[in-house]
């Protein structure tokens, strides 16, 4: 592939070449592969991915193909003779691939299994009259109603709760 670059937009020193490498594109197209690759690994080893590894295999393959694209590159940012991006893309790259490597270590923990279970906490009434009236009075936590139940006591405090109210019934009107 080759992108046509005007002459008066080239750089200094490369006026004589007319066709440029478009390295947007292929950065473009190898990211969206490696997308696909951790989309891949992370349902393919679901069972022995702990969390944050997708992650941390992003921050090991992005930086392999920025070094790599980076020797394409006409204006790299040289310090001190050294192209700096690659050698940033370089530490970041091995950092992560030791970091994969000691969380994956052998004896190292199992990966986390996150569950989120709620249980509803239910009020124990003081007589049976409280039981009636309370018995269709929702209890509202963490976004989800929950009806009392007496068949499900527990020995926690009662929470003070605001009575039901109920809507008068609708009048029927003959035509």
């Amino acid at each position: 592939m080759k992108l046509y670059i005007d002459p008066a937009h080239r750089l200094e020193g490369f006026q004589n070449d007319s066709y440029y490498h478009p390295l947007f594109l292929y950065e473009s197209i190898l990211n969206l592969l490696n997308m696909f690759f951790l989309l891949w690994v992370g349902r393919q080893y679901s069972n022995r991915l702990k969390k944050g590894d997708l992650f941390n295999l992003y921050l090991i393959i992005y930086p392999v193909i920025r070094f790599s694209l980076d020797f394409l590159r006409l204006d790299a940012s040289q310090l001190g003779g050294i192209n700096a991006n690659q050698t940033l893309m370089a530490v970041v790259a091995v950092c992560a691939l030791a970091v994969f490597v000691w969380r994956h270590r052998p004896g190292s923990a199992e990966p986390e299994m996150v569950s989120a279970v709620v249980e509803p906490v239910l009020d124990t009434p003081a007589s049976s009259s409280e039981l009636e009236a309370e018995s269709m009075e929702p209890i509202v936590e963490k976004k989800k109603v929950v009806r009392k139940s007496a068949a499900k006591p527990s020995a926690t405090k009662k929470s003070p709760t605001k009575p039901a109210t109920k809507k008068p019934a609708a009048k029927k009107t003959s035509k």
